[in-house]
This record gives C-alpha cells, structure tokens and sequence, in this order.
C-alpha cells in the first residue's frame, strides 16, 4: 500500500470535562497518541482551553497565533503526571504508565485549537465549530466566547462563574472537572449545572461553599435570583463574521442533527453557504436526505468560492470514554489529512493580512460587527448586575436582619443607638443608599429600622424571655396592632414633604 493510502484517525470535534464532556483534557489527548491519530481538536462548548496545552507542550502566547500545533508526546511525557490521568478510560490495558509512557514515546501528534459554539438564526439553535482562531491576543472572538462562557445563564456552568465572579475568586476548574467525571450517565445537553445539581456539586465541595461566605440556605435562596429565561443568544451571521474576522473556520457540527428541527431546512442550508460558512460535518451522524442535499448544493456553489466548502471534517462528537473509541469514518488517508492541514494552515488569518478578505467573504460587515459585540457585551453586563444587585441586597438585608435579632436576643429592644454607632456597625457594609437613608431619617433606635426596613423582616424571640409592653420592637397604634406601611409612609410625607418621601422609598431599592 502506497503510504498516501494510509488511514489514521482524524478527529476534530470532541469534548472534555472542561464544558460537558467526562474525560479530561490528558485522557483525550493520550488516547490520541495510543491510537496513532493523525490529528486532534478539542472543542469544548463555548470554550478553548489554553493553559494546559500550553503547560504541557511548552508554547508560549506568540505560539498561539499559529493555527495548527505539532504535539511531542516526548515533550507531553515530562509533564502529564503532574494531571490527573484516568487509567480505566484505556480499559485496563495498560497496568501502569510505565506501560502508557513505552507505547506513545517519540509520536507526534497534530493539534488544531477549536470550539463547538451555540448560534442561532430563525429562532432555530445551530451548534458551529469554530476552528482554529487566532489566541495570541484579546481579539473579538475571544471576548465573544468570554461572553457567552461566563455570562449567558443556558451557558455551562454559568452558576457558579456567577457565585465565584461576584466574590472575585477564581472559577474552581479542578473540582468542577471531577464532579463531571463522576456522573457516568450524563451524555447530553451543554447545562447540566441546574440549581438541583449545583447545590449537589457544593454538597460535594462544601470547602467551596465556605470559601464563598454562604451557608446552604443561602445558597437555595441566591441560585433563585439567577434567572433561566435570561439568554446571549449569538446570531449565527455574526459569529460567522467575528470568527473569520479572527482567522476561523467555521463548520457546522452534525448538520444531521442540526437541520431537522428546522421547518425549511433546505433555506438553511443555502443561506449558511450564503453568509460565508467554510463546510458541513456530514460525517459524523448519518441522515441521508440532508447530507445528499448539502453536497449536492456544495458542488454546485464550489466552483463560484475562492476556497472550496469542505464536507469531511472528521469527529466523533465524543462526550464520554466510551465515544472516544474510533469510528469509521474518523480515519482519513494522508492525502485528505494533509490537504485539510494545508487548507487550515496555507489560508488562516487571511481575514489580517490578505486584501482579498472581501472577496472571500463578502458579507462580512465589519462596522456592524463591532456594534453587535458592543451591544452584546452591554446585554451580558445587565445580565450578571441583575444578579450582582439581588445578591447584595440579599447579604445587606440579612446582615441587618442578624444584628437586629442578636439585640433582641440580648435584650437591647429599646437601647437606643446614636448615628456613630450606626454608622460603625454598618459603615462599610450598606450601599450608599440605604446608609444615606438611615442617616437622613436620624436613626435612634431599633424600632425605627426595623420599621424601615419594612415587615419582611422577622426577628426571634430570645429563649425563656418575654419583651414587656413597653419594649415592643415594632410600632404598635392605639389598639395595639402594628402601624401598616401606608401609615408610616403618611408620616413621612407630613414631616418631609411628598418628594423628599418619595426619594426616602425609593432609594432602599427594597421590594416590599
């Protein structure tokens, strides 16, 4: 056999527990060295991941500009121990890694950075792999996918970015990464992190729970100011124009899958190729209508484009061990490996330093792009402020709230405070608002916060103690029920006036 006719496996879409995948990063890449693949891309929902790759294989930031990586599995043998490793995912066949480090030593392995990313278009979800993006710089793409990753509530994992975001901590990849491993029944979906799960996850790690300052009743309450309808819903025209303003490639993942939900799914195929899309996955899942009619339609388009569409790209869509096992139709001979390198490589970043740009993909509307990511940006940052103000308004209430029940507990009722110690107990600690709230309203005493911080707030009774009448902790009228809020807001209009009433309501941006 001539040595262009030999098959190796080439596989450029599969998952790791860095989205919704259950190997690691290390297992998908020994497994490609133990089964001589030719090529190998992780692409991760919404997520490349950088920092290990370039641990492992010494790159630097300049390196990651490069749209293609050689890997030595020599280079990959220095440090991979340092991860961890899952033997059983190899079946056993290997006792030790003495065992795995003889079998892969001095093989090479093509590497290809790339992402599986959610677009839409027509109300219908499209999943897109994103192939090889220019990483050395903070470019669109990777604001993009910063974007959609952290702050888009369908995203995964956007829970607890959210929760370790807002205290500023770093997002615990590691745990995250071995909880995921343990589900051995998850396989589908990119959100498997719902509230029942996160909480199940902080079950797990109660270390992070602490780390957070929160206690599990917190955590129920806060995942709830967290809304599901919320959603970055990318335009799949304008992931299109930034991935290839960035030097993408962008092909559509199992088009089998993606197209039958969609009521003319022929129109969807024609305006892809139309708005500039570089080829269709046909490969991976077989659905006989829509790939006969994908490559009949990019047969006849072929001749008009600069760079032909390509409808080989080769994955297993691979989420847990048992799919990384290769497929048929993963192996492709030299001849077809080199010449899809050679595409990815002799024509990458064309989109920065070729003027044809235009003429390659002419829909690109790089103004209108910008606008797009300006706006999506803004959308994203509401979206976590929401969150952001409700947490905060959350801890305030609750820190009020305990140190209004340790004085009753103490049985300070009626001590009255002066606005120094006010301001020393909750100085540091209160928005701006409400602090300037209490100081404008001359808080003396603990029955009047408590009447302004509303009857939302329950304070305890102390054990074995009855408060007397006269250290009742809340207004009482004349037949001795509690002053409604109405009341309350009347008085304040008598001896403020109605505006000034009005801004003393508003500004505790407490909902009552």
């Amino acid at each position: 056999m001539e040595t262009e006719e030999i098959a190796k496996p080439f596989s450029i879409h599969n998952h790791t527990n860095d989205s919704d995948g259950i190997p690691s990063f290390c297992d998908a890449v020994l497994y490609a060295y133990l089964n001589d693949f030719d090529t190998l891309s992780i692409s991760d929902h919404n997520y490349i991941s950088i920092e290990e790759p370039m641990d492992l294989f010494d790159l630097k930031l300049k390196d990651l500009k490069k749209p293609c990586h050689v890997f030595s599995a020599d280079a990959f043998l220095e440090k991979f121990g340092k991860y961890p490793i899952a033997l059983n995912f190899f079946e056993n066949k290997y006792a030790n890694l003495d065992g795995l480090k003889s079998k892969i030593k001095g093989k090479k392995l093509n590497y290809i950075f790339s992402c599986e990313f959610t677009a839409y278009h027509n109300d219908n979800k499209y999943h897109f792999l994103v192939v090889a993006p220019r990483l050395d710089e903070y470019n669109s793409f990777v604001e993009l996918m910063r974007i959609k990753r952290n702050n888009d509530i369908s995203s995964d994992l956007a829970m607890i970015a959210f929760l370790f975001k807002y205290k500023g901590l770093r997002f615990p990849k590691e745990e995250v990464g071995l909880y995921r491993s343990r589900q051995s029944n998850y396989r589908n979906g990119v959100s498997p992190f719902t509230k029942e799960s996160t909480l199940d996850f902080f079950n797990e790690n109660p270390e992070l729970l602490e780390k957070l300052g929160f206690s599990e009743d917190d955590l129920k309450i806060i995942l709830d100011f967290i809304d599901p309808t919320e959603k970055i819903n990318i335009d799949a025209k304008m992931l299109f124009d930034i991935a290839h303003l960035c030097g993408a490639k962008v092909f559509m993942a199992h088009p089998g899958l993606n197209l039958q939900e969609a009521s003319d799914w022929k129109a969807e195929v024609r305006y892809f190729i139309e708005i500039g899309i570089d080829g269709f996955n046909i490969l991976e899942y077989p659905h006989e209508e829509i790939n006969s009619y994908i490559k009949k339609v990019c047969d006849a388009e072929n001749p008009k484009r600069v760079f032909p569409l390509i409808l080989y790209v080769g994955g297993n869509d691979c989420h847990t061990y048992k799919d990384y096992i290769v497929q048929d139709f993963t192996y492709f001979n030299n001849k077809k490996c080199a010449t899809f390198l050679s595409y990815i490589k002799d024509h990458s970043y064309f989109g920065l330093n070729i003027s044809n740009f235009n003429l390659i993909y002419p829909s690109v509307d790089r103004e209108y792009t910008t606008k797009y990511l300006n706006d999506l940006k803004n959308v994203s940052t509401n979206i976590y402020d929401s969150f952001a103000r409700k947490l905060s308004n959350y801890l305030e209430r609750k820190q009020l709230r305990n140190f209004l029940a340790d004085c009753r507990m103490k049985g300070k009722a009626d001590t009255y405070y002066s606005q120094k110690v006010i301001k020393k107990l909750f100085g540091d600690t209160l928005s701006p608002e409400i602090y300037d709230y209490l100081m404008e309203q001359k808080i003396t005493n603990l029955q009047t916060i408590e009447e302004i911080l509303g009857s939302s707030f329950v304070i305890p009774k102390s054990k074995g103690s009855t408060p007397s009448t006269k250290r009742n902790m809340v207004s009482k009228n004349a037949s001795g029920g509690r002053i409604p809020y109405s009341d309350i807001k009347k008085k304040n209009i008598q001896k403020h006036g109605k505006n000034t009433a009005r801004h003393q309501e508003h500004s505790l941006n407490i909902k009552r």
